[in-house]
């Protein structure tokens, strides 16, 4: 069976402590770079909605950080690439999920699937 993706509306808040404590997984991202990066957030099908983020224009300020929260779960992607070009060529992609292991307790496994240009 194969699953496919579907773009996700970009989270919206700042994480707060609750996030941690209700077992979601905090995901922070810090720009270094010295222009502005653009994000784009996805999610697997079926699964549930990162649920936070502090940068609803999804552009993202050399030296700025940002977060999202992600439940237990949660499979997706994150796409980043330089502000005011296109992502195909200049970007990088993240991928992860916050699944529950053998072990019984939720697991979060991210890795970094490609990086072209800046990042």
């Amino acid at each position: 069976m194969t699953k496919t993706s579907s773009v996700a509306e970009a989270p919206k808040a700042t994480p707060e402590a609750s996030d941690l404590a209700n077992g979601n997984f905090v995901v922070t991202v810090v720009n270094s770079h010295t222009a502005a990066i653009s994000t784009s957030h996805f999610q697997g099908a079926g699964s549930p909605t990162a649920i936070r983020h502090d940068n609803e224009r999804n552009i993202v300020a050399p030296d700025e950080t940002i977060s999202f929260a992600v439940p237990t779960g949660w499979s997706g992607r994150l796409a980043m690439y330089e502000e005011g070009y296109d992502v195909v060529d200049r970007g990088s992609l993240f991928e992860g999920s916050f699944m529950v292991g053998a072990s019984g307790n939720a697991v979060m496994a991210m890795d970094v699937s490609y990086v072209l240009s800046f990042s």
